[in-house]
């Protein structure tokens, strides 16, 4: 919904039928929200627009895969877009700027902003306070909230997390550290340990409200990912948008972003419990994007020109 009002198109989504595919090569305006869901969809609408003589813009949100997948698709699809950018009428576009990442490049015609670093500017009546945030604030006792967001996974961290907060026992003293979102199977035993050390724990899906009022309540934002996950994250964003520090892997595509455009991040090395806590009690200041409201609107603004020079 952001997208389309952003951008003053009608959003269809759904199976590609006869009805549906005829509607997408005739549209005057198309706009791939994300090609990764199907790359087959995107060549295959795009390539026949192309022969048209129709333009079509599609987001690429994975390009890293293109160098670093491991599966065997992953070594074709750097072949397919780099030919894919020789045709004028497709523009494949990226959510990481290239200065940040020079060899998307070679797969992409330009690049955007990710909507996740300005969508939550564009909405109107965003929530403060839930009783979930109230509950947070009150097991704080005054204590810095470090908070985890979302649904939780290996490949987010939570280990890692699990190891900042039982590597110093006064840790919890200084800090709170919170999990709150649907844990999968596999992040269970880090749990128990984030539980042991006096973590707060919320392990169920949390409504837009709920996830919203989180990033207004805590004072940092965990998003230091383990390092084979290395992309844009939403949760950086939000943390981004909300004006709050977040937490990230030293040297991962985030942090490279956020030094690009200038947001505040805590960069740790991913597995060095004691050097994170370290860093994170030699914080200070826990706000350092008090300007993140008038970037992200400069960043929307971004995604509709380039957009709109492409269509």
């Amino acid at each position: 919904m952001i997208l389309s009002q952003a951008l003053d198109v009608e959003p269809v989504s759904g199976r590609l039928g006869a009805h549906r595919f005829a509607r997408l090569l005739g549209a005057r305006r198309l706009i791939f929200s994300t090609i990764d869901d199907n790359y087959f969809v995107f060549l295959l609408v795009s390539l026949g627009r192309a022969i048209l003589g129709r333009r079509t813009v599609g987001i690429f949100l994975r390009p890293a895969q293109c160098w670093t997948g491991t599966r065997y698709y992953h070594r074709w699809k750097r072949w397919v877009f780099a030919a894919l950018r020789r045709i004028r009428s497709i523009a494949v576009l990226t959510i990481v700027p290239f200065p940040v990442r020079p060899e998307y490049a070679l797969v992409a015609r330009d690049w955007v902003h990710d909507p996740q670093m300005w969508d939550v500017s564009a909405r109107e009546g965003c929530v403060d306070d839930t009783p979930l945030a109230r509950s947070l604030r009150d097991a704080a006792q005054g204590r810095r909230i470090l908070c985890f967001v979302g649904g939780v996974s290996a490949i987010k961290g939570i280990d890692f997390l699990a190891d900042v907060a039982v590597v110093d026992p006064g840790f919890a003293d200084r800090c709170l550290v919170a999990v709150m979102g649907k844990a999968d199977a596999e992040s269970s035993l880090a749990l128990k340990r984030l539980a042991a050390a006096g973590a707060k724990i919320v392990d169920r899906h949390l409504s837009d409200p709920e996830l919203e009022s989180l990033y207004s309540t805590a004072d940092m934002i965990w998003a230091c990912y383990r390092p084979d996950y290395d992309q844009a994250s939403g949760v950086f964003g939000r943390a981004f948008q909300s004006g709050k520090l977040s937490l990230v892997r030293s040297g991962s595509v985030i942090e490279q972003y956020a030094r690009h455009v200038g947001a505040g991040v805590l960069p740790i090395e991913y597995g060095d419990a004691a050097a994170a806590v370290a860093a994170i009690d030699a914080i200070r200041e826990t706000m350092p994007n008090a300007d993140g409201a008038r970037s992200a609107m400069a960043m929307r603004d971004q995604f509709v020109e380039t957009i709109g020079k492409w269509q």
